[in-house]
């Protein structure tokens, strides 16, 4: 994890209180991270707010993609690597109204993609990190590589970066996402 050991028998050595949380992988997990935090920081009240305006946002979702074509959606980070069922990011494309076609090349958590297997997957939208700003990993940098060009989502324009905090979040700002990634898909919709 991103805790080692160590510093933490440190900071319980010196009678600091230490709260453990894992790296919730769905928004079930969220919420139940909201809610245990809410409790042992004596906000239970605050918890259960935020837990309600993360539900209320993603029902809005819900409701604005129900009964839509669900278009074929790729993940792909700026590291090449693409996420499959067992990860958030798979739940944020499928709340979207979105189907996440990692799940047709049986991916399952996050693991790299070779070319051939994103050419092969026939997504209809690419959703990307981005990468450093001008770097042959960001948005322009991916439409202008011969190799992920070849991609129909790239031809189309229906190349998409997601704000990187946005992407990877585990906490509430990943309804956000939900969102930006539902206006993405379902313009129709509109704002």
């Amino acid at each position: 994890g991103y805790t080692h050991a160590e510093r933490v028998a440190l900071l319980e050595s010196t009678g600091s209180a230490v709260f453990r949380l894992g790296r919730p992988q769905s928004f079930a997990a969220i919420d139940e991270t909201i809610r245990r935090l809410g409790v042992a920081l004596g906000a239970r009240e605050r918890a259960h707010a935020l837990r309600t305006r993360i539900e209320e946002q993603l029902e809005t979702v819900a409701r604005s993609v129900a009964g839509r074509p669900r278009p074929r959606v790729l993940f792909l980070s700026w590291a090449g690597y693409t996420s499959g069922p067992g990860t958030l990011l798979d739940e944020m494309i499928e709340r979207s109204g979105g189907y996440n076609v990692a799940r047709d090349a049986g991916i399952e958590g996050t693991m790299p993609l070779s070319l051939e297997l994103a050419l092969s997957l026939r997504a209809e939208a690419v959703l990307t990190t981005g990468g450093a700003p001008g770097s042959a990993d960001s948005e322009p940098g991916l439409r202008r590589d011969p190799r992920w060009s070849q991609l129909d989502a790239v031809q189309s324009g229906r190349l998409f970066a997601l704000d990187g905090a946005l992407a990877l979040s585990t906490s509430h700002h990943a309804a956000r996402a939900v969102t930006q990634i539902a206006a993405w898909l379902h313009p129709e919709n509109g704002p």
